[in-house]
């Protein structure tokens, strides 16, 4: 057990989980992006349809990817407010960050969802008309992702800076993305949000494999 109260195997596996769950996630969002499947063509019922119809396939191997990523981001999000909580100060930022980023999640299950149902208006009457909601409601479901992911940056970067748990540079840096999801396009938002736990479960893992490096042999007494 280590002086953090977090054991070896953890400082490994959980952010590992947020990298991989990271990576996935953006591979998952990539497949389902339904509102750019749809870009260039003109808006009707029909051809909202059409983008579910024509691309059942790959939404439903996309939707799998995204959940499985979701699914290790809680356990990175858990793990970061813990590491967060017991090493800084104010200690109320580390539940800001873990309450803001499993918010996070929670929009982006609806995300999900909301393309599943996409594909099982296939199996209705309206399929078309439910399908143009179901496209609208996916689209808007991103701009709320804009103040939660500046919330989950801020405190996670000003808690960061007041801890060693990484540079503080780390922090500041975060300090600096807070505003860019609240001006760029609602999209940009679940970027800001994956880069940044990309980035920091990378340095969490790299730390813990700096820490289980070759240790100096004390020196024998004479």
């Amino acid at each position: 057990m280590s002086t953090s109260g977090v054991s070896r195997v953890e400082q490994f596996v959980a952010p590992l989980a947020g990298l991989v769950g990271a990576v996935l996630t953006m591979v998952g969002m990539t497949m389902t992006d339904i509102v750019n499947m749809g870009a260039g063509t003109r808006i009707t019922h029909a051809s909202n349809a059409l983008i579910f119809s024509q691309n059942k396939d790959r939404l439903t191997l996309g939707t799998g990817v995204y959940m499985v990523g979701l699914f290790l981001l809680v356990f990175y999000l858990v793990y970061l407010g813990i590491r967060l909580n017991q090493t800084g100060r104010p200690r109320w930022m580390a539940s800001v960050a873990s309450a803001a980023g499993l918010m996070a999640l929670v929009l982006l299950i609806l995300d999900v969802l909301f393309v599943r149902a996409g594909l099982h208006s296939l199996l209705t009457g309206d399929r078309a008309v439910i399908a143009t909601v179901i496209v609208f409601m996916e689209y808007d479901i991103l701009s709320v992702l804009a103040p939660v992911t500046s919330a989950h940056v801020l405190a996670s970067g000003i808690a960061i800076i007041q801890t060693s748990l990484l540079p503080r540079f780390v922090g500041w840096a975060g300090v600096g993305l807070t505003f860019i999801p609240l001006v760029l396009e609602p999209g940009m938002a679940t970027g800001v949000f994956l880069l940044w736990v990309l980035g920091i479960s990378t340095l969490l893992l790299v730390k813990a494999f700096r820490r289980t490096g070759p240790s100096i042999p004390a020196p024998e007494r004479t």
